[in-house]
């Protein structure tokens, strides 16, 4: 690696000894060569440094306390000596012509910022599911408008590529936020920095029970901040996109209450929260017959969600 190298490739990782190899080999294997790969360990108790084995003595390694993943990036920024910052999740893969590709994007549209690339997903062995994950409305650019509505996979829901210098200027993750911690960044650099989308797919994206993304309660929270901080500070954005800006908001309160009224059994408090949500949810958006239907639900039968919804995910493995 060298002193000043065009590429840093952040790869943070908590206790992913399992798939933390698969993603530095995939780094480092790269057909772009004038790269440098930072691994920022945080806090793992699994013998993830251990996984690594020889690789270590080919990145740059860094442990620090668990304080989470936004945290995690942000010290591999801090670190990253790159003109372009690339991040990698330890449980996915980089197909080896993603970084040449990134750049040859980025050569194209001289004025973006940032680069998103299109993704495979895999399960937790490696094996295609078939699906792919790209953006969803028309064109290559994205705007914060699409990524409240279609555009949330990859787009906000993803890292790109990014040229250092709007990191240093902007900042990085939001270190309060334990999830959607992409979709809060994107979308506030969104109003400032172009952003634009290479269409192959040169991320494989692994689907696992340990997946951060997993809680959906949690999630569907750090969404509805998003909508709120996104309210306050960029009022015209919401003026301008009334019926985007309404229908997420209902989508998200939807989110919420249904995972909570499948919690809610023997749970007063947490069934006021769900019958909260979903009203806020028909309110803000009551084009959503699933909103209405969750919502009768909670106030009729609220006992019999809770089994039904693990039977139903039960049957979709």
């Amino acid at each position: 690696m060298s002193a000043s190298p065009e590429v840093s490739i952040v790869i943070p990782t908590y206790n992913r000894a399992r798939y933390v190899r698969e993603a530095v080999e995939s780094a480092l294997s790269q057909t772009f060569r004038d790269l440098e790969v930072i691994v920022v360990d945080d806090g793992s108790t699994d013998g993830t440094r251990g996984a690594l084995g020889s690789l270590i003595d080919r990145v740059r390694y860094f442990r620090q306390e668990n304080r989470g993943l936004a945290a995690a990036r942000n010290t591999g920024i801090a670190r990253a000596r790159g003109r372009y910052v690339a991040f990698l999740d330890s449980d996915d893969r980089l197909e080896p012509r993603m970084v040449d590709e990134v750049l040859r994007t980025f050569r194209e549209h001289p004025d973006a910022g940032a680069v998103f690339v299109a993704e495979r997903e895999v399960d937790e062995d490696g094996r295609p599911t078939g699906r792919l994950h790209t953006k969803r409305t028309p064109g290559v650019r994205f705007s914060t408008a699409g990524m409240l509505s279609r555009d949330t996979g990859v787009g906000c829901g993803r890292p790109p590529v990014v040229r250092r210098e709007w990191l240093e200027q902007l900042g990085g993750f939001d270190e309060s936020f334990p999830s959607a911690v992409d979709c809060e960044m994107w979308i506030r650099y969104s109003f400032r920095v172009p952003m634009v989308l290479n269409p192959e797919p040169l991320v494989l994206r692994r689907t696992h029970p340990g997946h951060l993304s997993g809680d959906r309660a949690l999630n569907a929270r750090q969404w509805l901040r998003i909508l709120d901080r996104l309210r306050r500070e960029h009022p015209e954005c919401v003026r301008a996109h009334p019926r985007v800006y309404r229908r997420a908001l209902g989508k998200e309160n939807l989110r919420l209450g249904r995972e909570l009224l499948g919690r809610a059994t023997g749970s007063p408090p947490t069934l006021a929260e769900a019958r909260r949500a979903l009203g806020r949810a028909v309110r803000a958006w009551p084009w959503f017959l699933r909103a209405w239907v969750y919502l009768a639900w909670a106030w009729t039968f609220p006992s019999t969600y809770g089994p039904w919804r693990r039977w139903e995910r039960r049957r979709k493995l």
